[in-house]
């Protein structure tokens, strides 16, 4: 799945996830990971890019604004880094499945990015191997923090909180 294609997602939940797919290689514009095996990177939102999305029977356009990151990146120079970010398995909450951290958000011209450090522990094998082949899609849970606007009948995300980012199988 590109990050253009039709995003189809029934969330029980009420703060929307979106899913783009990305993969493991040493392409800048994918996620990749790095020689030391504990340190990943990549696109976690994809600026301008229009999805057609279904949410809580609900079928409508949705692009991420340049900029709607800021708030986040102003949070993360003051704390220091973007550790609230955590990146989990699928989009499983609990503990067991929280595999690494953001330690570096950025805002590039095609999405904000974000640098993940990988936990240490008995399953960082494991881990490595399913992000490097089973689980190499990315999808994101957010809150909106400002409306969305609709520009040209797509809604248009103009500040987020991303709260965790899923290495998917999907």
């Amino acid at each position: 799945m590109s990050d253009t294609d039709t995003i189809d997602t029934v969330d029980e939940l009420t703060i929307p996830t979106r899913q783009f797919g990305l993969t493991l290689s040493v392409d800048p514009s994918t996620l990749h990971m790095r020689s030391d095996g504990r340190h990943v990177r990549g696109r976690v939102i994809p600026f301008g890019e229009v999805a057609t999305v279904f949410e809580r029977g609900e079928r409508f356009r949705e692009r991420f604004l340049p900029g709607c990151v800021e708030r986040m990146l102003q949070w993360q120079r003051g704390r220091g880094n973007a550790g609230w970010i955590s990146l989990n398995i699928e989009h499983d909450e609990s503990i067991d499945a929280r595999i690494g951290f953001a330690s570096q958000l950025e805002q590039l011209d095609d999405g904000a990015w974000a640098d993940f450090e990988l936990y240490e522990g008995p399953q960082l094998d494991k881990v490595r191997s399913m992000l490097s082949s089973s689980h190499q899609g990315l999808s994101v849970l957010f809150d909106d923090i400002a409306p969305a606007r609709l520009l040209d009948g797509v809604r248009s995300r103009v500040q987020v909180m991303v709260r965790h980012v899923a290495a998917t199988s999907w």
